[in-house]
């Protein structure tokens, strides 16, 4: 059964034909602001758990260079 929905002149209009409801509208521009607002949390959290993680194989890299240098002394000094 075709849902049709009375507008103003009398004559029915399937639900393509129907323009949505106010409060419909705007409660889709709540949820669309809700989910881009969602996305830029999740797009921040990405970007600063990579900025952290470059940050700690910096610091490794740095970590391993100077133990390298400490084994050569030790190499050295034997």
């Amino acid at each position: 059964m075709l849902h049709t929905i009375p507008d103003t002149q009398g004559k029915l209009v399937g639900p393509k034909d129907a323009e949505p409801s106010i409060p419909v509208v705007e409660e889709a521009k709540v949820r669309k602001q809700r989910q881009r607002e969602r996305r830029l949390v999740k797009n921040r959290k990405t970007a600063a758990a990579s900025r952290a993680r470059a940050v700690a194989t910096k610091k490794t890299l740095e970590a391993q260079e100077d133990l390298q240098a400490a084994k050569d002394v030790i190499v050295t000094l034997l």
